[in-house]
């Protein structure tokens, strides 16, 4: 999960169990694509999306071995999606913490204030370098009230959010990861795009 995609960390205030779990996401919309490691002493993680004309959301899930309880997933969408992925974004978590209360921790803009750090000087290129309780204090900021008009606001302007809310004829129902570059890649947008990203960087 990189630079082409939208990166939620959605976290339930309480833990669920792993069957919970997998039932929650499902009753909500996301379709299980697949399940890696069937023993309770693997590590096992899950897969699920949900593809409508609106773009394509995936989510993961992971258990380490020998537990049975989870407290937290990933949710992401391609930023190359149609800016109505995001409505739909929000009407899922939405519907989830009506069913099981959660936290939704944006992890842009996590990013966002460790490159403001570091142009800073108070981290290094990875990082590294804020006490314990300073990271924390950035990991608190992240998080965000589930509200698609909020979000669209884009007050700290974060630059993946100005790409997907832009209406350039780009857009596309795509997948993160190489979905989206090769779909940057067959219209020509790679530099585009990254030149995008990189004003943040």
């Amino acid at each position: 999960m990189g630079l082409e995609s939208y990166l939620f960390y959605v976290k339930f205030d309480e833990e669920v169990s792993e069957l919970e779990l997998d039932q929650l996401l499902i009753s909500i919309g996301l379709n299980p694509v697949k399940k890696v490691g069937k023993k309770l002493s693997d590590f096992r993680s899950y897969y699920y999306e949900l593809i409508t004309e609106k773009g394509i959301i995936e989510a993961h899930c992971l258990f380490s071995p020998d537990n049975k309880m989870g407290e937290s997933f990933y949710l992401r969408f391609s930023i190359c999606s149609p800016v109505e992925v995001i409505d739909q974004t929000f009407m899922l978590l939405d519907n989830l913490n009506s069913k099981q209360s959660i936290r939704v921790k944006d992890t842009e803009i996590y990013n966002h204030y460790c490159r403001r750090a570091r142009q800073e000087g108070k981290v290094d290129a990875s990082f590294k370098g804020l006490t314990k309780s300073e990271d924390q204090i950035i990991h608190d900021q992240s998080y965000i009230p589930i509200d698609p008009n909020e979000f669209k606001k884009n007050k700290l302007g974060i630059m993946k959010r100005n790409v997907l809310l832009q209406d350039d004829g780009n857009k596309a129902i795509v997948r993160g990861d190489s979905e989206t570059f090769l779909y940057l890649e067959k219209k020509s947008l790679i530099q585009k795009f990254m030149g995008w990203i990189t004003k943040e960087l």
